[in-house]
Parts: structure tokens; sequence; C-alpha cells
């Protein structure tokens, strides 16, 4: 059985360590359960974590690393976001410099390799004018993920004023 609060640290420091990589806002970086809106503890697999924050932020940490995170205004989570004019607006980066600082991010997130080696990359693209990518890294050949329903690796971006990771 896991110790939840020793699970819950654990995350914490994770959490951070992305943060400083990606250089996200303060706001959206959780430091104690004080910050949090709600957790789950042990989700598909025993040491799994979800933590929401107050400010609706979420992470999803598993196999030792932060494997999703997405900001409380999000494009692409939520539910009525095409009518939204926050997120209406010019791109300030093509869809190929994104995915250019989208994968230099992942590889600042590793200790060492190259985390893209291998992979096709697709590239999806909001509606209209509305300038929000995700871009999703597929393993090929013989390094394809052997889990059953695994996710590829995956990397948010989007801009209204300038660009922020998501």
């Amino acid at each position: 059985m896991i110790a939840t609060n020793a699970l819950l640290e654990v995350g914490f420091s994770m959490v951070a360590a992305f943060a400083h990589v990606v250089n996200m806002p303060e706001q959206e970086i959780p430091r104690n359960t004080n910050d949090l809106h709600r957790y789950m503890a042990g989700v598909l697999t025993p040491t799994g974590l979800f933590l929401y924050t107050k400010n609706e932020a979420s992470y999803q940490i598993g196999h030792g690393i932060v494997q999703m995170f997405s900001c409380h205004d999000s494009y692409f989570n939520s539910e009525h976001s095409s009518g939204d004019p926050r997120f209406k607006g010019t791109a300030i980066m093509t869809s190929n410099e994104v995915v250019e600082y989208a994968s230099s991010v992942l590889q600042g997130l590793v200790k060492s390799g190259d985390p893209l080696a291998n992979c096709r990359t697709n590239v999806i693209c909001a509606d209209g004018d509305i300038p929000f990518y995700e871009i999703q890294w597929f393993r090929t050949g013989k390094y394809r993920d052997k889990v059953p329903g695994a996710q590829p690796a995956t990397y948010q971006i989007g801009s209204s004023a300038s660009a922020t990771v998501e």
C-alpha cells in the first residue's frame, strides 16, 4: 500500500521540477495540499497521481514523471472554447515553429537521450482564427510503445496575445 502523504510530497516535487523547466506561472504550481481543489492517488498505477489545483490547473503524474499538465484556461480542455473570444486572434508562431518550440521544451525535460528519436509528429490545429496547437509524438518501428492503450507524448501551446505553455 502506498502512503498517500508521501506520494503527494513526491508529486509536488516533480511538479516543481517540471514547472521550472517549462517556465510556468507561479499561480499554476501547487506547493502543498492547501493549493489543491482535489487529488486522486493510485490512479492508473499504484503510484499514479492526479492533482487539480484551486485555480483549475491539472497534472497527471505516473511512471515517475509529469505526464500531463493543463492550465485553467486551456483551449483544448474547454467545452465551449470555439465561441470564446479570449481564444481568437492571430497566430504569432507557425505550426513548424510550435513543433520546434515544443520539441525543445520536451528535450529540456529529459536527463539524457533524445525523447523524440524514432517518433512521428502529428499537429492538431484549433478551428479557424484560434491559434492553439496540440503536438503529438508517436513512437514508430521497434520503438513503438508496448503498453496497451498508451498515449502519445503530447504538447499543447496556444496564444491569444503571446505564446503560453499549456
